[in-house]
């Protein structure tokens, strides 16, 4: 039999077939499943839905009720709650936070954080702080550098 001849059969694992874009030529993915779209995600990497499990995976906004982030990553994540294990995130919006081991946060507003030893944030502010780590800027401390850094920048414009 040519190979013209045989029937189009669906591979049995595609797991790791790219998706088509269209005219994007980009390619990412959620957990395991290699790049494939799923459900709540569109193609900008955005993410809505009610619960969110993101597992070596990465998105750009993620807005949801419930976020868990395990070796992965997210741009901007608004949630109610949100658990970060072993990945990262830029900017969290959440009315509780906890930072796992391994994990990492750039700037965190939260009404409750739980941030454990060996995890990393660079911004928190929030109503109740719970754990062992510190941020190395807390909301006092980023209110006093931006007051020092207006400050400086008057200060040059006048010497110029």
């Amino acid at each position: 039999m040519k190979p013209d001849d045989q029937p189009n059969m669906p591979s049995e694992d595609d797991s790791d077939a790219p998706v088509d874009l269209g005219d994007s030529s980009k390619e990412f993915g959620l957990g395991n499943a290699g790049a494939h779209l799923r459900d709540g995600m569109d193609a900008n990497g955005d993410v809505r839905a009610e619960n969110v499990t993101l597992s070596q995976g990465g998105a750009r906004d993620i807005q949801a009720t419930t976020v868990s982030i395990t070796q992965g990553g997210a741009a901007q994540v608004h949630a109610d709650q949100m658990s970060l294990s072993q990945g990262g995130a830029a900017i969290v919006h959440a009315d509780s936070f906890t930072l796992n081991d391994g994990g990492t946060a750039f700037a965190v507003m939260a009404d409750q954080a739980t941030v454990n030893e060996g995890s990393n944030v660079l911004l928190l502010i929030a109503g109740e702080v719970n754990g062992d780590a510190r941020p190395l800027l807390d909301w006092r401390s980023a209110l006093a550098l931006a007051g020092g850094l207006v400050i400086a920048w008057r200060l040059i414009r006048r010497i110029v």
